[in-house]
């Protein structure tokens, strides 16, 4: 799944520009009347039309970017949005044109960006060439099977041809980004300063938990029956209940009960993927304790038990120093792609 995705691995440089999303987001909420996707596609085409040099949207260092390029890719960040849940059809006319404008800059910044990145392989001499990319696209295709990879393809709007030169980017970033930051550093110091500086932060634990679940449009009776449940079992647990076969029995994670009720990921205080009132729930308790109340969260009722806990030195030293080196190796690439294309000759046709 991950080759069908261009952005996937290729760090900020080529993922959708946050402002410009979040421009094209904000509009998707605010919706209030309707208006159908064909006509959203009318008002890029019109806004396209009588713009450039016949077929040319933009030129980068003489290299040529055609209006085709530019639609498949506005189609490709329309996909995107439909992936995140946004309903494009749920547009007033108004709000369709501003975000059809910005699909369309943000996909033309999106194929300069490109063809900046592969001259730039090409100079350093990492572009990726046909047959490494065909032999890439042939162990994806493989450990798909013939069926998924043509149904995957149908479902992403992409041709194996796409999905090729999709491929050789995303092998020329890698190797791009491998040569550009490849005697970048970092040492047993920096990592050490870091982890005092931020030592609670950067605690991590794994948990396992019961879920006894709460629906959004519950009534005050049903969650306050979610809630005695949550401190029934509580009271189990306090009678020396095994923690897991009440996971089993009663959690409403389905995932996780089969697991003894274990998540089997370690996180921090600042991981996104977990509510805050579960993290905080977890990391007021010490290894092997478990929820003296249930915790309420918008999925309902949990009950927290911690099974481990990293917080020192030695245990986090290495995924820090992985990500703290992560980090550097970023903000050189980042420097040095800005400098590439503020050195770039850049026309805009769209824009004369």
């Amino acid at each position: 799944m991950e080759y069908l995705v261009l952005a996937v691995g290729m760090g900020c440089l080529l993922q959708y520009s946050l402002v410009a999303m979040r421009k094209v987001v904000i509009l998707i909420k605010k919706a209030v009347k309707y208006i159908t996707f064909t006509m959203l596609l009318g008002l890029i085409i019109l806004l396209s039309m009588g713009c450039g040099d016949g077929d040319v949207v933009a030129e980068v260092n003489g290299e040529k970017i055609s209006r085709a390029q530019l639609d498949t890719k506005i189609g490709e960040l329309e996909m995107g949005l439909q992936s995140q849940g946004f309903d494009l059809e749920e547009l007033s006319e108004e709000q369709a044109e501003e975000v059809s404008k910005n699909l369309q800059k943000e996909a033309l910044n999106q194929l300069i960006d490109e063809a900046i990145l592969m001259q730039q392989a090409e100079k350093m001499g990492v572009k990726a060439d046909e047959k490494q990319a065909q032999e890439e696209l042939k162990q994806f295709k493989e450990g798909l099977g013939e069926e998924t990879y043509k149904q995957l393809l149908e479902e992403q709007g992409l041709t194996e041809k796409d999905l090729l030169e999709h491929q050789k980017l995303k092998l020329s970033y890698d190797a791009l980004f491998k040569k550009v930051t490849e005697d970048v550093t970092i040492d047993d110091h920096e990592v050490k300063s870091h982890f005092d500086e931020n030592r609670e932060d950067l605690e991590q634990l794994k948990v396992a938990h019961i879920l006894i679940s709460v629906e959004p449009d519950s009534s005050e009776e049903e969650i306050e029956s979610a809630n005695q449940k949550a401190k029934e079992l509580i009271e189990q647990l306090n009678n020396g209940s095994d923690f897991g076969e009440l996971a089993k029995e009663h959690s409403d994670d389905t995932q996780s009960a089969n697991n003894d009720g274990s998540l089997e990921v370690y996180f921090s205080r600042q991981d996104p993927f977990f509510v805050a009132e579960f993290t905080e729930g977890a990391f007021q308790l010490d290894k092997g304790q478990f929820s003296p109340e249930p915790v309420r969260s918008d999925y309902g009722f949990h009950i927290i038990k911690v099974l481990d806990k990293k917080d020192s030195y030695e245990e986090l030293k290495e995924p820090l120093e992985e990500r703290l080196l992560a980090a550097r190796k970023n903000e050189v690439f980042n420097d040095f792609f800005t400098e590439a294309k503020e050195k770039s000759k850049i026309e805009n046709k769209l824009e004369e």
